[in-house]
């Protein structure tokens, strides 16, 4: 918060960085929330979704040691969200569009759309989470599967950016919430 404004700062972002700050004023009219930006026009309006119940919610900051990749886990009720950064950089003041068009190869192509960012729900209590849209169009109508059972260690089943299995082993950074 800077004076009256919030600002969101992403960690894990599908675009690159943009020049102004995603920043805006917030207040309440009744029941829903409304945002006005602070250095580029826009009004959101946000609701409590009907049938919402409060809970704890999960959430999980995780990193590859190997690579640096961060990711993040969040689980509010029955839905969840999981986003994950790509391993390459985007170079500043280039779209994603320009730098996929002036990318060296396809692997190198491949690298800077490999960022996930899937939502979905759980049906019913300790049934199976599934993925309902991602940036990653094949993981649509799929399961979203960890292993939590280390306490510092997190693996998930995914797909290499070439097409192949392979497992993430994520390091738990952060955890807040039950797991």
């Amino acid at each position: 918060m800077t004076g009256d404004a919030y600002e969101w700062v992403r960690v894990i972002d599908y675009q690159p960085a943009q020049s102004l700050a995603d920043a805006g004023f917030l207040h309440w009219q009744n029941t829903t929330l409304i945002e006005t930006g602070r250095d580029l026009p826009y009004t959101e309006h946000w609701n409590r979704e009907k049938g919402f119940t409060s809970s704890i919610p999960l959430h999980l900051q995780l990193e590859d040691r190997t690579n640096g990749c961060r990711a993040a886990f969040l689980m509010v009720g029955r839905d969840f969200m999981f986003a994950r950064e790509r391993t390459v950089s985007i170079p500043p003041g280039m779209t994603l569009h320009e730098a996929v068009s002036q990318a060296s190869n396809e692997e190198h192509a491949r690298q800077l759309v490999d960022c996930e960012i899937s939502f979905g729900s759980i049906a019913e209590a300790g049934g199976p989470l599934l993925i309902h849209n991602s940036t990653l169009p094949w993981k649509t109508g799929t399961l979203f599967q960890f292993d939590l059972s280390g306490e510092t260690i997190v693996t998930i089943p995914d797909i290499a950016p070439n097409g192949k299995n392979l497992t993430r082993r994520w390091h738990r950074v952060h955890t807040e919430g039950n797991c």
